[in-house]
């Protein structure tokens, strides 16, 4: 499972055969990493939502379909992890049925650096 809350709540980006709501506990959404691509330029750079310690989160969780799962998380990984500006963490995800673990993409906070 991969838990999304924010760019990957609208794109996913991973192909996928279930998604479902979820509640983390323990980390929030906040606007803590400068970018100077995509929301932002060189001159002014812009904000990056990220998960970061602290309170709950709702997103939604993501079942990487089992045929293409590693060349999809591969895909995922490089675009989250390779700034060096998050972790991944193994998160509890809350739903509706029972307690999941996903796949998570948390604030470094010792690189808290802006993006090229």
């Amino acid at each position: 499972m991969v838990f999304g809350y924010g760019s990957l709540i609208f794109n996913p980006i991973i192909k996928h055969d279930q998604s479902f709501i979820a509640r983390v506990h323990g980390y929030h959404r906040n606007f803590c990493l400068w970018t100077k691509i995509g929301r932002g330029s060189p001159k002014c750079p812009g904000l990056v939502l990220s998960l970061d310690y602290g309170g709950s989160c709702s997103g939604v969780g993501y079942r990487p379909k089992l045929n293409t799962a590693i060349t999809e998380l591969d895909l995922l990984w490089r675009r989250e992890i390779l700034t060096l500006s998050y972790n991944a963490r193994w998160l509890k995800l809350n739903t509706k049925e029972k307690i999941k673990r996903g796949l998570a993409f948390v604030v470094d906070r010792k690189n808290l650096v802006i993006l090229h």
